[in-house]
């Protein structure tokens, strides 16, 4: 039953993690109203703190119960290969599975979260450098000029439309 309860465990933490930085963000934000002021940051960096000892505590309270596939990984390697072999055949994708159901929820219950810029070029055209068009490498770097200038808020797009 040990397994069961760690597995079960691996998959809520891992939802409860996706969700916790969603709404520590929403919180600051919008419950506090403070937006992108550097106190605004100052706060979320306190609420990060706090909630990475509360994670940690959760890891105490459930005997194992993880969130990041790297500490787990690390201590199967160094185990012996059952219990290598369950961490990596079980344990790891429960916590992706438990990750990304937690992203698909906050995706349907927040429709606007996740629309960003986006290039408009295709990125396999062209003779930009080797890898791909000057017209994507503009456009990139706009954007990151835009976000950047912003505090991270994407205001406008550029459309790098040529005739041809």
């Amino acid at each position: 039953m040990g397994r069961v309860q760690l597995i079960l465990y691996d998959f809520i933490i891992s939802f409860m993690w996706v969700w916790s930085g969603c709404l520590v963000k929403m919180f600051v934000s919008q419950g506090l109203g403070i937006g992108h002021q550097p106190k605004a940051e100052i706060v979320k960096g306190a609420l990060s703190v706090a909630n990475m000892f509360f994670f940690a505590f959760l890891a105490k309270v459930t005997k194992g119960g993880a969130y990041n596939p790297l500490t787990v990984l690390s201590s199967a390697v160094s185990g012996d290969f059952s219990h290598f072999l369950f961490t990596v055949g079980v344990r790891i994708p429960v916590q992706v599975i438990g990750s990304i159901t937690g992203v698909r929820l906050i995706i349907q219950t927040f429709p606007g979260i996740g629309l960003g810029p986006r290039l408009n070029v295709d990125i396999h055209q062209g003779d930009g450098m080797g890898l791909c068009s000057w017209r994507s490498y503009h456009e990139g770097a706009y954007t990151c000029i835009l976000a950047c200038s912003n505090r991270g808020n994407f205001v406008g797009r550029l459309d790098f439309s040529v005739g041809s």
